[in-house]
Formats: C-alpha cells, structure tokens, sequence
C-alpha cells in the first residue's frame, strides 16, 4: 500500500500520544487560519514591555489617577508611622494630638526612679481618663481639625425649626414686633375718622348710586375721594434699611486761585490761602447710598477717592475746585 494512502493520526484520536513536550511542534502553521495567526502576533507585540523602547506609548483610555491628589513629602513620615494616636490629617491646625505623655519610670534593682511620686499620680490620672494616652490608638481615625472642636456639637445645615421651644420663641418675637408696628400706626390711622374696609366699600356703592340717579357720576373724576397729594421721591427713606448711611462731605473754594497783588504768590481769594489743595471755605454732604430717581449721575464717582488738580491760572479766571472728600 503507498504511503500516502495512510490515514494520519489526528490530534485527540486514541491512538494518538496524550502529552507532547514543549518545544514540539503538532499542529502545521497552515491548519492555523491566516487571521488567527495575526490576532496571536499581535497580541504577543502588545504583551512585550516597553520600558526601555523609544516609540510613543499608547492612548490611556483610562481615567483612573493613579497618583494621590495632594502629595506632602514634609509628612511621609508621619503617615507611615503607626505608632501614632491618630492618621496624619494634612487639614489639622494643630500637631498638639500627637503629643503622648511620657510613662511612669518603674524603678527596679538595677534602675533608681527620679520622677517624682506627685507625677506619676498625674500620669495615671490622665491615662484614667483619656483613651488616647493610655495606648488605645485609632489607626483607621485621622487626627481631629482643633482640639476646641472635639466635644463641639455639629454644624446643622437645616434651615427649619424642629425644637419647640425655638418655634415658639420665633412666633413670639414675630408677634413682639407686629405689635410695635401696629402701635407706631395706629395713632396715625385713628386721627380721622377711621373706616373699615367693609363700610368704606358700602358707602362708595351707595355715593355711586346716588350720582348716576342724579346724572352727576363721571370716570373722569373721583367720587368722593381727593386725588392723592404728590410724593416727594428725594424724601423716601427706607426705614427697615440696617446698613450704615456713608455721607461723603466735600469741602471746595467759592473763590479763585490767583496771584496776589500783595505779595505776588498765587493764593485763594476766598481763604487767603497760598497751598492750592487746601480745604476750602464751603462745603456740602453727599449721601452715597441716596436713590437716584432722576437717571443716570457720575457725579459721584468723582468723590470716590480721586483727588483732581490743575495748573494755577491767571488773574481773573476760575480754576478747578480740588476734590478732597472725607468719609462721616
């Protein structure tokens, strides 16, 4: 029979072997598909490191920051240390937390004890009554902000009363002060006859009635009340205002700066003085926080802390009047 009649031994078949070593070759490159070859090429390319090669790595799909955010290297130290009370906290204001006391000095046969006994009682007296200093560590804990802050009670972020107590104090401050201000108007609203809104109502339906029988009634004109008086909007003030009113007072000269036939130096004619950013011999206030019901003013960017100056000028002329504003 010719050789190339032979069935050949598959791999897996019972008659074939069931271990191979590991530099034996079984399967032909040419039973492996084309694509899968590549797919195994590449992957071993990607596998190699490339700590010592020159290319440009590639895209990091990652968002993974390996790296901490806030790196200290003066507190390695401390954070690798675990003998202390607390982990490092690099908000604390203060290191006072890892202070320990110091033990008690046991004297024995071969050691003489120089604390003395009033400190040793001191000792056991604080281990007594802090945890921290007699050993008992918190290692997963991080050091506390500010000692004052320890026994603090929390801040509360709500914005409603839940204490009883707190409600009823609000109520009867709110009422304290609804009362205030119906006393500071009721004497005003009691100088004339007062009417109620109900009877106001009725006796305008009737004045309305009586005037269209009569055939006086008009829309043009009121029909028993006077038109309101005119309001002055310069005398508004706001009386709930608790802000400081800032009054600017801004000195200037009703004269001008010329030179003196006297003594032939430049002087004012209204102080007789010769320094020209001297305060003059008028003044007026200007209220900053004023309403400005008018339109548009710059006038008082001026005063803002500006001082404006000018040459002098000759005999006859009025100068610049110079800006120096003070704050009442």
């Amino acid at each position: 029979m010719y050789e190339y009649l032979k069935a050949k031994i598959q791999i897996g078949n019972v008659q074939g072997p069931t271990s191979y070593q590991l530099n034996q070759t079984v399967f032909h490159h040419d039973d492996i598909p084309e694509v899968k070859r590549q797919r195994k090429n590449e992957v071993k390319q990607w596998m190699k490191s490339r700590v010592l090669s020159a290319d440009i790595p590639p895209w990091n799909q990652s968002s993974l920051f390996e790296k901490p955010v806030i790196v200290r290297r003066q507190a390695e130290n401390i954070v690798a240390d675990r003998s202390l009370p607390y982990q490092y906290n690099y908000r604390s204001e203060t290191l006072d937390y890892l202070d320990l006391i110091e033990p008690i000095d046991k004297p024995n046969k071969f050691h003489i004890s120089r604390q003395v006994e009033t400190r040793a009682r001191e000792i056991l007296a604080t281990r007594s009554s802090s945890r921290i200093q007699s050993g008992h560590f918190n290692r997963t804990g991080e050091m506390p902000i500010h000692p004052k802050l320890e026994n603090s009670e929390p801040w509360n972020l709500s914005t409603v009363v839940h204490q009883p107590n707190e409600k009823e104090k609000r109520l009867a401050s709110m009422t304290d002060t609804s009362l205030q201000w119906s006393k500071k108007v009721n004497p005003q609203l009691t100088k004339d006859k007062y009417i109620d809104p109900v009877s106001f109502v009725n006796n305008l339906q009737e004045t309305i009635r009586s005037q269209k029988i009569d055939g006086t009634f008009s829309t043009k004109k009121h029909v028993f009340i006077p038109p309101l008086p005119p309001v002055n909007r310069r005398a508004l003030v706001n009386r709930l205002a608790i802000e400081t009113r800032d009054r600017v007072v801004h000195n200037y000269h009703s004269g001008v700066y010329e030179t003196s036939r006297v003594d032939g130096r430049s002087t004012w004619s209204d102080t007789g003085g010769n320094d020209y950013d001297s305060p003059g011999d008028s003044s007026r206030t200007i209220n900053l926080n004023a309403l400005n019901i008018q339109g548009p003013d710059m006038s008082i960017s001026k005063y803002a802390g500006r001082r404006q100056t000018a040459a002098p000028r000759s005999r006859g002329t009025r100068s610049m009047t110079p800006l120096s504003p003070t704050i009442v």
